[in-house]
């Protein structure tokens, strides 16, 4: 059983371990625009991020059996609501109780991808990146451009909604279960029956590497934002 713990940490650790950074980052970057502008004009101002973040969890509602009831991509109000997703599912179903957990997540799936695909228009190399050079990768970059400023700030927006919500993390609890009861299940019976899942594990653990591996420099250019967003409201309130 000692195996199954620790494959399953190999593979499920690093993929949960940069969605939980980038779910910090983002909160960060929010708090500190929040800061900066006051929550109301925060609001509008990142709302490609609040139609980014929804996106993120429609796009995981098909692929899981999940039927879009309604769907409101950029809709504020006085509740906190920014917009929302309802899907209607087969409680009965497996697979769509697993799709919880990716339907949950899907905004730190595709807000990362998005990020990913900025970052590659503005040329940066995430394969050589330094996290802790993410701060000065900003600061060269060419801003008497106007191309620039509007990666810039598309960047910021996404960046700011990746987080998820209470109910979001809700949401995925029994899929999150669901996942580690099924991995557990087909280590032990890999195991006992000698079914010869080792390679396959091998692979999946790879690819959980090299997942990590490609965010890890994302988070840190988003924690970078976050920090000079807070360097300039801390100037500005002087």
């Amino acid at each position: 059983m000692s195996n199954i713990f620790w494959q399953m940490l190999l593979i499920l650790g690093p993929v949960l371990g940069v969605a939980l950074a980038m779910h910090i980052s983002s909160m960060l970057v929010q708090r500190s625009l929040m800061r900066l502008v006051g929550r109301g004009p925060f609001i509008w101002l990142t709302a490609p991020g609040t139609v980014v973040h929804e996106l993120g969890h429609a796009l995981f509602c098909p692929i899981f059996g999940h039927s879009i009831q309604q769907i409101r991509l950029f809709q504020p109000g006085a509740d906190g609501v920014l917009g929302f997703v309802k899907h209607a599912y087969n409680p009965r179903n497996p697979w769509a109780i697993l799709g919880n957990f990716f339907i949950s997540t899907g905004p730190i799936w595709l807000g990362g991808a998005v990020l990913i695909g900025i970052l590659a228009v503005l040329g940066a190399d995430l394969s050589t990146l330094e996290p802790k050079a993410a701060g000065h990768f900003f600061l060269q970059l060419p801003w008497r451009e106007p191309a620039t400023w509007l990666l810039g700030y598309l960047f910021l927006c996404v960046g700011s909604q990746l987080g998820m919500s209470l109910p979001d993390i809700k949401g995925s609890m029994g899929g999150f279960a669901l996942l580690l009861l099924l991995w557990t299940g087909a280590g032990f019976a890999s195991l006992r029956f000698g079914l010869g899942m080792a390679e396959y594990l091998v692979v999946a653990e790879k690819y959980a590497v090299l997942f990590a591996t490609v965010l890890l420099p994302v988070f840190a250019l988003n924690l970078a934002v976050a920090g000079l967003v807070g360097m300039f409201a801390k100037l500005l309130s002087r």
